[in-house]
């Protein structure tokens, strides 16, 4: 398949934007074996700066302070204590659930996360 390097750069935009309705704000988990499959035919036969750029583009569609905050009002919606922490060094927002009085509690709203389908790590 040839593909112009504009339709490359829109494919590549789509796919990020599949990969974060994949996500569970959205709930729209078949996209989240789609969406690779868009970046690996944009890749296909392309120098390997481009692809890069390529992949980039997909990654940036779903990085960014908006992203995170959706993220944490989908949790605070669910009675989560969550919030958003701001970028240090590495320039990523995280979504914080917590703080929690002691491993017990925190193990439980691990679990609970885990049942409305977040993945969670323990912090402490």
């Amino acid at each position: 398949m040839t593909l112009s390097r504009t339709a490359r750069l829109l494919l590549a935009i789509v796919s990020g934007v599949a990969l974060a309705l994949a996500f569970p704000i959205f709930n729209l988990p078949l996209l989240a074996w789609i969406s690779p499959a868009g970046l690996i035919l944009d890749v296909l036969n392309e120098t390997p700066q481009y692809a890069l750029l390529l992949g980039w583009l997909q990654g940036a569609a779903v990085i960014g302070e908006g992203d995170a905050i959706a993220f944490a009002q989908a949790l605070q919606q669910k009675k989560f204590p969550a919030f958003v922490i701001t970028p240090g060094t590495d320039k990523y927002y995280r979504v914080q659930v917590g703080p929690y009085a002691d491993t017990q509690f925190a193990t439980n709203a691990r679990h609970d996360l885990e049942a409305n389908g977040f993945k969670s790590i323990v912090k402490r």
